[in-house]
């Protein structure tokens, strides 16, 4: 997509949406490579329906008839039927328990995005289960799948304003209980990678909105 693509203004949230996932030829280029089911592990939350969109736009796009499976608690019961009108299967279940997510279906392709994002003051134990055992239980049950994991920029420590921000190349040093989670969660799913030799990719992603 190029500037040239955009409009001047936004309209709507569904046009907002529409942007947020429409995949670029690069994307749909990739769902003609790719082999297997794709699951999308906590693919309910802030940014996972946009991104299960543009794979949903991308696979019918590539005419590969992949099998987009998204695995959530869903609470929000509205966004589970959003994502199914997508064109994705969806799969309810607590990932926190470990016989429920030994059952979920195979998936040669693991989208991560599974974790506590807010609430972390007013539950740190909770967060530190969800971020630091649950990715344990998923990596363990996709050991033979590929995976890409979504991780956080808050692992890093506050820089100056007018520095740029933080680089990969950052000592971790994480400030307060969300953030120190959020190390856990990486370092679970790097053992988890080493042990099952399972081809794992960390992707630290920061975001406004």
């Amino acid at each position: 997509m190029t500037r040239a693509d955009l409009p001047e203004a936004l309209q709507s949230p569904e046009q907002l949406d529409e942007l947020l996932s429409r995949p670029s030829q690069a994307v749909v280029d990739l769902f003609k490579r790719l082999e297997g089911p794709l699951a999308v592990v906590g693919g309910g939350g802030k940014i996972g329906p946009s991104l299960v969109s543009m794979a949903c736009r991308a696979r019918d796009a590539a005419e590969s008839g992949q099998e987009i499976v998204v695995v959530d608690i869903f609470p929000d019961q509205s966004v589970r039927e959003k994502i199914a009108q997508l064109g994705a299967k969806t799969v309810k279940c607590d990932l926190l328990d470990p016989d429920a997510v030994a059952s979920l279906p195979d998936a040669a392709n693991v989208v991560y995005m599974a974790g506590m994002k807010f609430g972390t003051t007013g539950n740190p134990a909770l967060t530190w289960a969800v971020n630091g055992i649950l990715p344990a239980y998923v990596a363990g049950r996709y050991r033979n799948a590929n995976i890409v994991a979504f991780s956080t920029g808050c692992v890093y420590n506050m820089v100056p304003v007018n520095s740029g921000g933080s680089v990969e190349s950052d000592p971790i040093e994480p400030i307060g209980e969300y953030s120190n989670s959020c190390v856990a969660r990486e370092r679970v799913l790097e053992y988890c990678s080493q042990r099952y030799e399972t081809p794992m990719l960390l992707v630290r992603l920061n975001y406004a909105v």
